[in-house]
């Protein structure tokens, strides 16, 4: 996740966000911990690697779903 600042690694961040799915735009929210934070050298922000705390049961099932649609594009690569 790109973010505008650099988080300690172990902090608790709360995420929201919006996508369309099944063609209703859907918010999805969750509690999450930084895994790994890696400062941008050449800009402004960090890349943060989130790990999911909690999510509610109809948005992880909507999540699970989405990433398996996107594992199965030939335009992503989710296994890099």
């Amino acid at each position: 996740m790109e973010f505008i600042q650099a988080l300690a690694t172990g902090s608790n961040l709360s995420i929201e966000f919006h996508a369309k799915y099944k063609g209703i735009p859907r918010r999805f929210r969750a509690n999450t911990k930084v895994t790994r934070c890696t400062i941008k050298s050449r800009t402004v922000g960090a890349t943060l690697n989130l790990s999911i705390l909690k999510m509610a049961k109809q948005d992880h099932h909507a999540m699970n779903n989405i990433l398996h649609i996107l594992g199965d594009s030939d335009e992503f690569d989710l296994r890099s």
